[in-house]
């Protein structure tokens, strides 16, 4: 879905820049969500304890970029740590005490939002000046059938299955081990968490950011009990060029077939990206998946997961974006991944190109994929769509 967003930018100097200046004036793209904003709380704190220098506007920016359409971010408030005005005033002061921060550090913030600077397909913010049509719609030829236009979506819903182990997003206090799971989140205090359920395989899990200027996820086997204790870290190497991140934490976890985890995580290097990674909980290994963006209708959102089968999952996900017009894009194209327990991790059973829409809606009906999208290249006169996918021959029972 296109999605319109208003901004407003807030730069050290107290200028103020609209998103295509933006741009067009900076040479780096770096986005972040709700929990940056106790890193971003501590950027601004120590710019104002350190010797005089001045900042070019440029390059130094906090940026709070609203979602039009969402209620919780409507108060700017919320993306400026509650103190968007006094923060103005205090950059203003700043220029005669505060010395440059290291690197170029343009800061996208607000709860859920994101650049759109996936790795594969995207190259960055600015991709979204590129050919918009240059990705055509490719079926794995593994699935032995082709993309059917339809014309209408099917009216019986799908079935919903669950996982066979529950990933549940908590609240922490305390850094780990000295932490505790709490069932409220108190912004300024607690951090996310994600707990996975225990198996026969192995003990309760949680994947915890951790925030901060050298803001990481942590990984802890919890103890058993209905109030459980960080017992045994394990060790996170999601990426080879891992240390070479300046910050990396999780967007959302979501488990998924053979005992593996799904993460969506934001990493610094030196431009925030976002990718998915898979974990596999028995070899305690991961393996990355792709580099994505947000979902442009969702900016919280990264992929979307449905099951066939308890053991058979699809994952939806985008890699690159297109702007249409001033502050609209589309997501375009769209992944469909498919997880067996002959395909652990994951196979690429569809890529859908711009010409064949972006996705609306979408449903595994008696292992077929039905979906619903919208060609949006023609912004006054968008196409509707209805195709459907055989993956009898993929989803085997």
């Amino acid at each position: 879905m296109a999605m319109r967003f208003r901004g407003r930018f807030l730069a050290v100097c107290g200028d103020r820049v609209d998103f295509d200046t933006l741009a067009e004036r900076s040479n780096a793209s770096v986005a972040t969500t709700a929990w940056h904003l106790d890193f971003l709380n501590d950027l601004i704190q120590r710019s104002h304890r350190y010797p005089p220098a001045r900042h070019n506007c440029s390059h130094v920016v906090v940026n709070c970029l609203l979602a039009a359409t969402a209620d919780d971010l409507a108060r700017p408030a919320s993306c400026h740590y509650s103190q968007a005005g006094v923060i103005q005033r205090r950059r203003r002061r700043a220029l005669t005490r505060s010395r440059n921060l290291t690197g170029v550090v343009v800061l996208m913030v607000c709860a859920g939002c994101g650049a759109q600077s996936g790795e594969s397909g995207g190259g960055g913010m600015f991709s979204f000046f590129r050919n918009k049509d240059s990705v055509p719609t490719v079926v794995d030829p593994a699935v032995g059938a082709q993309l059917v236009r339809q014309s209408a979506f099917p009216a019986t819903p799908s079935a919903v299955i669950e996982p066979a182990v529950t990933c549940t997003q908590r609240a922490v206090r305390g850094v780990p081990p000295q932490a505790s799971l709490v069932d409220e989140a108190v912004p300024g205090v607690t951090t996310t968490a994600y707990v996975i359920d225990a198996t026969s395989a192995h003990p309760p899990l949680a994947l915890v950011n951790i925030s901060g200027a050298a803001a990481r996820v942590e990984f802890w086997e919890l103890s058993p009990g209905t109030a459980p204790t960080f017992v045994r870290q394990r060790s996170v190497r999601l990426d080879p060029e891992q240390s070479q991140w300046a910050s990396f934490l999780l967007a959302d976890v979501a488990c998924m077939p053979g005992g593996k985890l799904l993460l969506a995580v934001f990493y610094y290097a030196p431009q925030v990206k976002q990718a998915l990674f898979l974990y596999d909980i028995a070899t305690d290994s991961y393996t990355k998946i792709a580099g994505v963006v947000p979902f442009a209708d969702n900016r919280r959102q990264f992929f979307e997961l449905q099951f066939a089968a308890p053991d058979q999952a699809l994952l939806l996900y985008y890699t690159a974006a297109t702007r249409i017009a001033p502050e609209v894009y589309y997501n375009t194209p769209a992944h469909l991944r498919v997880f067996t327990s002959q395909q652990p991790h994951g196979r690429e059973v569809l890529k859908l190109g711009a010409a064949d829409g972006t996705v609306e809606r979408w449903a595994i009906i008696d292992r077929t994929v039905w979906l619903q999208t919208q060609d949006f290249r023609e912004r006054k006169q968008p196409k509707a769509f209805i195709w459907s996918l055989d993956l009898r021959s993929i989803l085997t029972r």
